[in-house]
This record gives C-alpha cells, structure tokens and sequence, in this order.
C-alpha cells in the first residue's frame, strides 16, 4: 500500500477530492488528458489518433483546417518539428492565404503516416543522467531531451520552433547555444529538474560536440 498512501497524503496534502464512484485503485496503465500513462511512459490514447481518417490529403475549407490542425495538439509531443511542418498549414488561415500547392498536400499526407508510428516518450526520472541535444538553421531551430536508463537512452520531449528574424545572422554555434540557454530552459523546465546535464551541440551529420554544464539551473 505504499503507492496507495503516497497518493492518499499527495492529495491531502494538494486540497484535492477523490470521487469514490470514479476510483480505480492498483491500475498499471491509465488514460490522462488524452494520453496513457504505463510503468513511466507516456503515449497517446488511441482516439487522439484517429483524426487522420476524418480529414482529406486537400483540406481546402478553413474550419476543416482549424480543426485538422486543432486535433494535433494531442500529439505535438510525441512529433519532433511538427510545428516548423505545419507552419504552411497555418499561413493557409491566415487573412488572404496563399492558394493550397503540392507542399500543403505533401504536409497533410506525412503527419498522417507519421501519426501511426510516434514516438513512446518517458516521465522525467530526477535521478537519471540527462542530456539535451540541439541543432539550429538559419530558419528554425531543434531541441531533445533524454535521459539514460539501464544504459539507455529514452526520449522525454522535444521541442522546435521557428527562428526569430533579427537573430538570423547570428553564427551557427552561438545560434545553438542560445537554443539551449533560452528556448530549450524555457520548456525543459517545466518537466523536470536539472543540477547537471550535458548538452549536445550538433556541428553537422557526422560530427557532435559534447559539453558538460555542471552549474546551469533551469
């Protein structure tokens, strides 16, 4: 009864209620806004993919897009740069949008095939080693968190966003050591907290570049 009274003083402790009718006592696997969490891992419910069935490869209607784009918040986890992808998509909501191309075609289809392989990611352990890795263009920019476990690496989240204009002309390194102190903190740390990591600068495909941070603090 160990995890049972842990919960009983997390919830007392919170100034939460417990409905009793609704109360499902030594579950290994539950369903949690929207996704299933099993044994320290998380992965989206079944229902939250199945939206790919609903939509055309040509979604020309702007609510339908609205609403297509609206049934991937359940898995922008779980899609590493599904927000620099389906940046196309939303200029197409935009006032006067650029007419629908092959590109918007060719986005819809892949987030489609990619939503029926995604990515199982793990609840951040604090007592694991944990790294970040980064890349960066002159348009947008890429982090992961992971953690080792049993000598292995698993995936806790991903992050990506499109670059900021004014800070295009910055060099490559410093445009990747800026991911890591200001965008990378910024949602890393609301998951998790890190005393020591090692982040992972990634100068091209072949080469990586390792540096310890031992006294940064998110």
């Amino acid at each position: 009864f160990k995890h049972l009274n842990l919960f009983l003083e997390v919830t007392r402790r919170s100034g939460l209620a417990v409905s009793k009718p609704k109360l499902s006592l030594f579950q290994i696997k539950i369903g949690f806004l929207g996704h299933y969490i099993n044994q320290g891992t998380i992965v989206p419910i079944t229902r939250s993919l199945q939206f790919e069935d609903k939509f055309s490869y040509q979604i020309l209607a702007k609510n339908q897009l609205q609403r297509f784009l609206g049934s991937l918040n359940y898995i922008l986890d779980f899609y590493p740069n599904i927000n620099i992808l389906c940046k196309p998509l939303h200029n197409r909501l935009k006032k006067s949008p650029p007419p629908w191309s092959d590109q918007h075609t060719e986005i819809v289809l892949q987030i489609k095939r990619q939503v029926q392989s995604l990515p199982c990611l793990h609840i951040s352990d604090p007592s694991p080693s944990k790294f970040v890795e980064t890349d960066a263009s002159d348009l947008r920019y890429g982090g992961i968190l992971k953690q080792i476990q049993n000598d292995k690496e698993l995936l806790v989240f991903f992050t990506s966003k499109h670059r900021n204009p004014i800070k295009i002309n910055y060099s490559t390194v410093k445009k990747k050591y800026c991911l890591l102190l200001f965008y990378a903190s910024q949602n890393f740390s609301m998951i998790c907290s890190i005393k020591s990591f090692y982040y992972a600068l990634i100068v091209n495909h072949q080469n990586t570049f390792w540096k310890k941070c031992s006294k940064f603090r998110f």
